[in-house]
């Protein structure tokens, strides 16, 4: 959800994306500021730091 500026969620625009179970990547924000939101099955999430 757009903040400021024109963000980008992982390089996308505005949107809804859908990545397989079990993949691995590391979430950006460019462009601007934006609240992100995960809707995860049984909240399943790992935020490893990298």
């Amino acid at each position: 959800m757009p903040i400021t500026g024109a963000p980008r969620f992982d390089a996308f625009p505005e949107g809804w994306y859908v990545y397989p179970p079990g993949s691995d990547h590391h979430p950006t924000v460019s462009g601007g500021d934006a609240y992100v939101l995960y809707l995860l099955p049984e909240g399943a999430i790992e935020f490893t730091g990298r």
